[in-house]
């Protein structure tokens, strides 16, 4: 691999492909495994991608309305954790959540978690499940921006989003939701462990310098 590190991320072809039970999470993870032992140099592992919105993940809540995701990819993480790191001890095992979510199960679209709920559910999972292994190692995000207008830096202190600029907000949510408890948040180590933040996905708009914008072709979704 030389100088570059791949990350392997795994999740299924639709959202109902989340797995729901026991067994389907043992499959998943058994799946995963047999993935790094065909590349003894691969040791990063993304569970899934962004959780917390139904284009990936469904069901999000339950027909009463009732919140379910976070709990059943807390089991999903912690039966890959206890798998992969069996079979790996330095495996990296990462999430995945978006930036955006509307916490409305009855949402005419986009049904989702905020991150920041999504992350206090998880944390409630985990607490409740009586754990005293991690069932994370990296915490990955995708921080994307309210508008893609928006530079980098951009704050969101009056919504949900957890964008680049917000990172303040997600380790809060994270140290709320795993504070006290035995698995490690971004700022707390627990038992020499340390949970790092992965920004895994990511994009700006930009404006393509008129000495180079012969090697583009296309139009910008948005003006300059």
């Amino acid at each position: 691999l030389g100088r570059f590190r791949i990350v392997l991320s795994v999740y299924g072809q639709t959202a109902r492909d989340a797995p729901q039970e026991a067994g389907d999470r043992t499959d998943f993870c058994l799946y995963v495994r047999d993935a790094l032992s065909r590349s003894p140099e691969l040791r990063d592992v993304v569970v899934w991608n962004e959780v917390n919105k139904q284009f990936f993940w469904l069901p999000q809540y339950a027909d009463d309305d009732a919140s379910v995701a976070p709990a059943r990819y807390a089991a999903l993480l912690a039966r890959c954790w206890d798998l992969l790191h069996a079979f790996r001890p330095g495996v990296n095992l990462i999430t995945s959540t978006s930036s955006r979510g509307n916490d409305n199960p009855d949402a005419a679209a986009n049904v989702s978690h905020s991150p920041g709920r999504f992350i206090l559910e998880l944390g409630a999972a985990y607490r409740a499940s009586g754990r005293r292994l991690p069932i994370f190692d990296t915490v990955g995000h995708h921080p994307y921006g309210e508008s893609p207008r928006e530079r980098p830096w951009r704050r969101h202190p009056l919504s949900t989003t957890i964008a680049q600029g917000d990172w303040d907000k997600l380790v809060q949510a994270y140290y709320d939701a795993f504070g006290t408890t035995s698995q490690p948040a971004p700022g707390r180590c627990v038992a020499g462990r340390c949970t790092p933040i992965w920004y895994m996905e990511i994009g700006y708009q930009t404006t393509i310098p008129a000495s180079v914008a012969g090697h583009y072709a296309g139009t910008e979704n948005v003006p300059n």
